[in-house]
């Protein structure tokens, strides 16, 4: 499966290689760059199906949770119905522009820094 996304660090490409069992021939579940449940689920994701990209596909739903969960309090913070509308504009364009290049050169750093 290919989708518009690049891991942009050596790291990113190694937790993605040990999760997928890329590396060791099977989905590990220890890696040193991630705590245990976070790696736990990837290599259970890729055990179930493994031509599917979950690490990168876990990074963009991260990123994309952050910046709605952003988006969300600019809404619900202003009050007038024709203001929300210009905020929600204006926030979605920021965000859009701003971090485009990290929807599609992933890494694990932007992401918790994010989160």
């Amino acid at each position: 499966m290919n989708l518009p996304f690049y891991l942009e660090l050596n790291d990113d490409a190694l937790i993605q290689a040990l999760s997928s069992g890329a590396f060791t021939g099977v989905p590990e579940t220890h890696n040193i760059q991630m705590l245990f449940p976070g790696s736990l689920l990837l290599s259970l994701l890729y055990r179930l199906a493994g031509g599917i990209p979950w690490y990168g596909l876990l990074l963009l739903f991260l990123q994309a949770l952050c910046v709605l969960l952003v988006l969300g309090q600019v809404f619900f913070r202003i009050r007038k119905g024709s203001d929300r509308v210009a905020a929600m504009i204006l926030a979605s364009g920021l965000f859009l522009t701003a971090l485009y290049p990290h929807f599609l050169f992933l890494t694990y750093t932007f992401t918790a820094g994010m989160l």
